[in-house]
């Protein structure tokens, strides 16, 4: 007989009420520094009779920001910030997990330190279309776009 989904499940020395995980989602609630804001508590403790709540990704350096308003874990202030919000879950009984995340190069200047180009595995220049991927794994030239055609053609 299959587990029931409500019975309660350990998780390494962790035990959660039942085996309900809520998926992560970019909330984009935080303020500008990526503090955690009073209504982002909220909105995860108001989800805390899941089993486990993966919160949305958090950047784990000011390099790794991807989108505005996300909140961040790599400052004492954003630190601290979380306090708030692991309360507001732990209060009412509920178990939660940060997703650590880097953007890399689907950031943009605009939203690192100084402008800088995002980070990646070679140079990017997030003003410039990359050219799509040949099937052999290396690239293509610029892809060009021209009506009525895909750019992989």
């Amino acid at each position: 007989m299959p587990p029931d989904l409500f019975e309660s499940f350990q998780l390494g020395d962790l035990t959660l009420a039942n085996r309900m995980v809520m998926a992560p989602m970019t909330r984009s609630r935080a303020d500008r520094d990526g503090l955690v804001t009073p209504m982002m508590a909220t909105y995860y403790q108001q989800r805390a009779d899941a089993g486990l709540v993966v919160t949305e990704s958090v950047p784990v350096s000011a390099e790794a920001v991807g989108y505005p308003f996300t909140p961040g874990i790599h400052t004492d202030a954003q630190a601290a910030s979380w306090t708030r919000l692991t309360d507001a879950v732990h209060g009412v009984g509920g178990r939660v997990f940060i997703q650590l995340q880097h953007c890399g190069r689907i950031s943009h200047p605009t939203l690192l330190p100084d402008n800088a180009t995002p980070v990646a595995h070679r140079r990017c220049d997030p003003r410039v279309k990359q050219s799509p991927m040949r099937a052999s794994g290396t690239s293509s030239r610029r892809a060009r776009w021209r009506p009525g055609r895909s750019s992989t053609s």
